[in-house]
């Protein structure tokens, strides 16, 4: 009985008053107003229509994220910039050429003693381990030898390591096992380094330019 009062009261006045009513919250916006309405009365038969961002805000979350961190950016790109910041990083550099370049003063000081006291030179371990505090200028630029290559900046002289590729050092055992396996993989050895007798650097897989 008390369904088929709603069904009857639904065909007289248009509208329920069962107490699904009274749960309706109220004062929520209109969703069905935020689309486009079709002229046709069907979006199939409407054809195709751009939808704007502003309508796809209103059902797509990634769209309304979206709106809230362009907003975001517009007020920080608005904000001044930090002044103090930028004359701190740029002292900050100034200080890192002159700490480079006073190792490297020291490095030619040492090397033109050691030459004239006719000592041996540095072995490769040493070296290596000078590179990890100091880099060399260098410039990374197409290779007309193999695809791709590095230019020296600066005088490097004969015998002096130079960091190509930043890799996983490795033992010499393990090195030759990945090289088999890269030639069976048709990957090739090509970035594999020996630093020594002992020591690999593969920058094969977990490498990066140095």
């Amino acid at each position: 009985m008390y369904f088929a009062k709603l069904a009857l009261e639904r065909m007289l006045y248009g509208k329920s008053t069962g107490p699904e009513d009274e749960l309706e919250p109220e004062g929520e916006p209109d969703i069905a107003a935020l689309f486009r309405k079709h002229v046709t009365g069907s979006a199939r038969t409407e054809g195709y229509y751009k939808i704007s961002h502003t309508e796809k805000s209103a059902y797509v979350a990634q769209y309304a994220l979206r709106g809230m961190t362009t907003t975001v950016a517009t007020e920080a790109e608005q904000a001044p910039p930090p002044k103090p910041a930028v004359a701190s990083s740029r002292s900050n550099r100034a200080n890192a050429r002159r700490r480079a370049q006073g190792l490297e003063e020291i490095n030619q000081v040492q090397r033109a003693m050691a030459l004239s006291k006719g000592e041996a030179a540095a072995p490769d371990s040493v070296k290596y381990n000078q590179l990890q505090t100091r880099k060399k200028h260098l410039r990374f630029a197409r290779s007309p030898i193999h695809d791709w290559g590095l230019y020296a900046m600066e005088k490097i002289n004969r015998g002096d390591l130079v960091i190509e590729y930043v890799g996983e050092v490795i033992r010499a055992q393990v090195a030759d096992k990945r090289e088999k396996a890269y030639e069976r993989q048709g990957i090739g050895s090509s970035y594999l380094f020996r630093i020594d007798e002992d020591l690999v650097v593969d920058a094969t897989k977990k490498g990066n330019l140095g």
